[in-house]
């Protein structure tokens, strides 16, 4: 294993952090950090000048104090942007981290604006899975989450902050050159990195493909890590993708993974009417803002 990701939960939080950290990388891993930047301190910022992460993604979770208020229940958004400036300050390389919700709508400008002032590529979504692990196995459903039609379009407005609109179109007439459509027969399998060169470690030691699985995993600490890990490409290999998916041309482009229909439905291989969905009303909507205008502008 040569990459590594912490995260959690707030790995922040854990007060042996620095020294797990530090030994981790005297292994010679290359590390990337999840944090959402509140709980920074000296001694962090010391360990990370010493030794710098490969990345530090950090969760932006509004543009406001108030927007913070609402949907973190504090008021840490100057603590966060502070802290984000202090990183990229000290030179560490940075991303930031964007989940849109019905709470924090109103400030994807702002928060694209800030990363653009401070030169900090953002990663948005508005895609929520359906928290199986903690909802009753109520598949398709999270709290809170957009309806389809708005995650596509507020999708859309992420997008538009550092895509041009020959950019956006660029994709979906990508996706109309390919012939495939919605009629493939049987299904693929997994087709990420996902217990195949990937794998994900719970807090209490429980191996997975990917930290979105909803299954039990394997346990590193009752079984050795070798067999481990051999069960999780095992059951990799077993699951498949819905036989639509094979054939839709859509399919580069669609957020739909076989964890993701899990979640949707309770079977990686019935597809995930929701993702499909907001996939299809994305196109539309880039279509009916920007189609017609790039059409004209290149039949001068």
């Amino acid at each position: 294993m040569l990459f590594l990701l912490l995260t959690g939960g707030e790995p922040f939080l854990r007060a042996d952090f620095a020294r797990i950290y530090t030994e981790l990388r005297k292994m010679g891993l290359m590390i990337s950090i999840n944090t959402n930047g509140s709980l920074l301190t000296d001694e962090l910022m010391e360990v990370f000048r010493q030794y710098p992460p490969t990345r530090v993604n950090v969760s932006l979770y509004g543009g406001s104090a108030q927007t913070y208020r609402d949907l973190c229940r504090n008021a840490a958004y100057e603590t966060v942007t502070a802290n984000i400036r202090r990183m990229k300050e000290a030179g560490l390389s940075l991303k930031i981290n964007c989940s849109v919700t019905p709470y924090n709508v109103q400030d994807i400008e702002k928060i694209f604006d800030f990363g653009k002032e401070n030169e900090i590529p953002v990663q948005a979504t508005t895609y929520m899975y359906p928290p199986v692990r903690i909802n009753g196995e109520k598949y398709g459903t999270a709290p809170d989450r957009f309806s389809w039609e708005d995650a596509a379009k507020y999708l859309v407005l992420c997008r538009e902050q550092y895509l041009t609109p020959e950019q956006l179109m660029y994709g979906i007439t990508q996706t109309e050159e390919d012939t495939l459509d919605c009629t493939g027969e049987t299904g693929m399998p997994m087709n990420c990195r996902a217990g195949r060169t990937a794998f994900w470690v719970t807090w209490d030691g429980r191996m997975l493909p990917c930290g979105m699985f909803p299954n039990e995993g394997y346990s590193v600490r009752s079984m050795k890590f070798e067999e481990a890990w051999q069960k999780v490409r095992d059951y990799t290999a077993s699951i498949m993708m819905p036989a639509e998916c094979s054939g839709c041309s859509k399919r580069e482009k669609c957020a739909a993974c076989a964890a993701a229909c899990i979640a949707e439905s309770g079977d990686s291989t019935i597809k995930p009417e929701y993702i499909c969905n907001m996939t299809q009303r994305q196109e539309d909507l880039i279509k009916q803002k920007y189609g017609r205008g790039i059409r004209s502008d290149e039949n001068k």
